[in-house]
């Protein structure tokens, strides 16, 4: 089941994340793919998540 667009994550968002860890480009690679239309809101939500929690543990070195 989709959510409404209107509770989507940011795509600009999430790929200003990317770009910002483009040191660990092995794993933004895969995360990569599930960028597309027709992910729905939690793949969306996942993988900002996971790309916020690795750049606070980058930053917090």
């Amino acid at each position: 089941m989709r959510n409404s667009s209107n509770s989507r994550v940011e795509p600009n968002k999430l790929m200003k994340n990317m770009i910002e860890l483009e040191n660990d480009k092995s794993e933004l690679l895969g995360l990569a793919t599930y960028f597309n239309k027709e992910s729905t809101v939690s793949s969306y939500t996942t993988i900002y998540d996971i790309l916020w929690l690795k750049w606070e543990f980058a930053t917090s070195k």
